[in-house]
């Protein structure tokens, strides 16, 4: 059926088809043969035969040939991937307009349709999103920064191709930056800047001990780290400016397969990228990958993307980490043993009674839910980079924590704390507690019920405030002969407050915006004067 543009678009749509079939058989990336039929499907994805919301279905080798033409229909280098045009939009990706956080029915259908299955583009997940970082500040950030590992990437200009650099950086670094095709990595953002954190409340679908960082790329015009695939989970929000980005689900962009990247650069750059489909971001908009889903950025315009990554553990880090705790067990150190050791045929064989044995001596090894529990949660909670939490000069007590949580609403966990709790129930029942709270991957023992409710809010919020400790039992009067309660509140009053104050005493919480309570988690003399330099003069602000 014609649409009813078909008058004044049918001509041009035809013309412009005809002209890039030309130009693409002529350059060798389409033949006659494929390119006649492609025509059609071109001036459809030009937007003028078909609604976006239909898509039409082609097969994988039919996508990248599409691909190709509807790149350079678009002003697209197929070669270069370096755009002249402001819009991306090819192939078949699921894309919906949702704001997070999503419903709970969405999260369901999330969870089941896209997590660690199929891409996702969120229209607008973020609706007038405004960065909690310019370029400018995260440049300063990073400017003889011991505690933020960052690089830079040079496609063009540097010594080779894709060249890295690492910091920490001097402004000579920056301003000797090219206007185009570079981009600025700071992995961690969210242990530096706690509103950079916050962002982690928009997924309270996947487990929070899954999240590993929040990284933020900056990229000028054309800025790229080039088509690469990883091994987790990822969502990609575009803070400011906009970006092109392309995927593929093709097998032989494995991120695990050394052969499926080029040779030579510093970079795992993928070989022979041919994109399945393409999409334009704009400030709001979240891309959503799962693991091993290729994908290639490049920058139209100046701008910040934040990618928020989720950890995906090896099996082999998890059985290392597990035997070590394992190391002092008695039964680890018990020596192989065979009384009942008989005659056999070949004197050099293993026979099925040998491998009998070492697998019983295997399943001797393992523990407990319990001993497992603890296990995980702590190697989980392990500590990463970033400011470490530095215990108070003068500990607080909890009169003082009261009066201060009151006036400032929360007490909140340092950005690069890991938290997270498992319940008595999960561990099988058998331990004499309600629960157990990881901290930096030191689990604490919990013996009420009040104080695992406290322990849970701790690690779903990261913070903690009065009217939580209040519902939980524990009054702003600390005052307990005041109380009348049994015993047993008494005692769940008093792991809460211990539980608190240790937090707070051992640098672990602190408090945003408190008068002093910014200097108390750094050292005596970390903290400089942002406006001036050393001999007092104006710091030059590095300007993208």
């Amino acid at each position: 059926m014609a649409p009813v543009c078909a008058p004044v678009c049918a001509p041009v749509c035809a013309q412009v088809c005809a002209q890039v079939m030309r130009q693409s058989v002529a350059q060798g990336r389409l033949t006659s043969r494929s390119a006649a039929p492609l025509g059609h499907y071109v001036s459809i994805r030009l937007g003028c035969f078909r609604p976006r919301s239909q898509t039409l279905k082609l097969s994988n080798s039919a996508a990248r040939r599409l691909a190709v033409v509807t790149r350079a229909a678009q002003g697209i280098d197929t070669v270069s991937g370096e755009s002249t045009s402001a819009m991306v939009d090819y192939g078949n990706l699921d894309e919906i307009d949702a704001a997070l956080p999503f419903t709970r029915v969405f999260q369901k259908v999330f969870l089941e349709k896209y997590w660690q299955k199929r891409p996702l583009l969120i229209r607008q997940a973020i609706p007038l999103f405004q960065s909690p970082v310019e370029p400018e500040e995260l440049a300063g950030l990073v400017l003889d920064g011991e505690e933020v590992t960052a690089r830079i990437i040079l496609e063009r200009d540097g010594k080779q191709p894709w060249e890295v650099k690492y910091g920490p950086f001097q402004e000579e670094d920056f301003l000797s930056l090219p206007k185009t095709h570079y981009t600025l990595l700071v992995p961690g953002l969210d242990r530096q800047v706690p509103a950079v954190s916050e962002l982690l409340n928009l997924f309270p679908f996947i487990p929070r001990w899954r999240f590993d960082d929040v990284m933020a790329s900056y990229s000028p015009e054309y800025g790229s780290v080039g088509p690469h695939s990883d091994s987790y989970d990822v969502f990609l929000l575009q803070a400011n400016g906009r970006k092109t980005w392309e995927i593929s689900d093709d097998a032989r962009y494995d991120p695990d397969d050394p052969e499926a990247y080029e040779e030579g650069p510093m970079l795992r750059i993928l070989k022979n990228w041919q994109p399945q489909a393409g999409r334009t971001l704009s400030p709001g908009d979240m891309l959503y990958l799962p693991p091993k889903v290729a994908h290639h950025g490049v920058a139209l315009e100046k701008g910040l993307t934040y990618s928020v990554g989720f950890l995906a553990p090896k099996r082999l880090d998890l059985m290392l980490s597990y035997v070590d705790t394992i190391s002092d067990d008695d039964d680890a150190q018990t020596r192989w043993e065979d009384p009942d050791l008989t005659l056999q045929a070949h004197h050099g064989e293993i026979n099925v009674g040998a491998l009998d044995k070492a697998e019983a001596a295997l399943e001797a090894l393992k523990q407990d839910r319990s001993h497992l529990a603890k296990w995980f949660g702590s190697h989980i909670t392990a500590p990463k980079a970033g400011p470490d939490p530095k215990p108070l000069e003068y500990p607080m007590d909890w009169p003082e924590f009261v009066d201060t949580v009151a006036e400032v609403g929360e007490a909140r966990f340092l950005e690069s704390v890991r938290v997270a709790f498992v319940t008595n129930k999960t561990m099988g029942g058998a331990a004499n507690i309600s629960g157990l709270l990881f901290v930096n991957g030191q689990a604490a023992e919990l013996i009420s019920r009040e104080a695992m409710e406290v322990a849970q809010i701790l690690a779903d919020t990261h913070r903690i405030t009065m009217p939580q400790l209040e519902a939980a039992g524990v009054p702003q009067n600390s005052d307990t002969k005041a109380q009348k309660s049994d015993d047993d509140s008494e005692a769940a009053r008093a792991e809460i407050r211990t539980l608190v104050l240790s937090l707070m005493n051992d640098g672990m919480l602190y408090f945003l915006g408190a008068e002093g309570a910014d200097d108390e988690m750094y050292e005596d003399g970390d903290v400089e004067d942002e406006d001036e330099d050393e001999d007092g003069g104006r710091v030059e602000e590095v300007v993208f």
